[in-house]
């Protein structure tokens, strides 16, 4: 894009010398306007992006930032345990973007660190109520195709043992259940980062 850009102003350049004149002058003279006001809005709109990656951390750092023991999560509502998760990642540095809505194909939480792209699904689900294999297949067939994408299930209870075998294997995907969610928690173990995406 920034090649292409180039070349253009190239062209304009070599097309404003050949003009000559007053008229010549005006013409570079709006292009380097031109140039100066897309630097920018490039600039203000990077800028944008990061103020809004921070604040974000910051509310939910305000909202979520006590939670320390595991059984506090069951207080939450879906959506504030999707945010949670989200902050949880997000205290280690990925970017994170919530989609959590209808036509996501199951996706909740898009994590990105290091041009890796994760895809994150939660369920909110009371102990005993485990993830199926099906629901472990729907996610995986939703990014699988991406090439280099990774996927995570985070879950508050735990996966079925079909669920699990399936599993076995993919490396480009990630089961968290209701213990290692536990030790995500604890600020003190940061272990689990190690096993999920990279």
């Amino acid at each position: 894009m920034f090649a292409l850009a180039g070349i253009v102003v190239i062209a304009l350049y070599v097309f404003i010398q050949n003009i000559g004149g007053t008229t010549a002058t005006l013409l570079w003279n709006a292009l380097v306007g031109f140039a100066f006001l897309a630097t920018l809005a490039l600039a203000w709109n990077l800028f944008k992006h990061r103020f809004k990656h921070a604040k974000g951390i910051k509310l939910m750092a305000w909202k979520y930032g006590d939670i320390q023991d595991f059984n506090q999560i069951f207080d939450l509502t879906h959506r504030q345990f999707e945010e949670f998760v989200a902050y949880l990642y997000s205290k280690k540095g990925y970017q994170y973007k919530h989609t959590g809505q209808t036509g996501d194909h199951g996706i909740d939480i898009v994590l990105e660190k290091s041009a890796q792209i994760t895809m994150v699904q939660v369920k909110h689900y009371k102990i005993g109520n485990n993830v199926s294999e099906p629901e472990v297949r729907n996610l995986y067939g939703s990014y699988d195709h991406h090439r280099g994408v990774k996927g995570i299930i985070v879950t508050s209870s735990d996966f079925t043992p079909a669920a699990k075998e399936w599993a076995k294997g993919r490396n480009n995907l990630a089961l968290i259940n209701g213990s290692i969610l536990a030790t995500m928690i604890k600020p003190e173990d940061e272990t689990y980062l190690n096993t999920i995406t990279e």
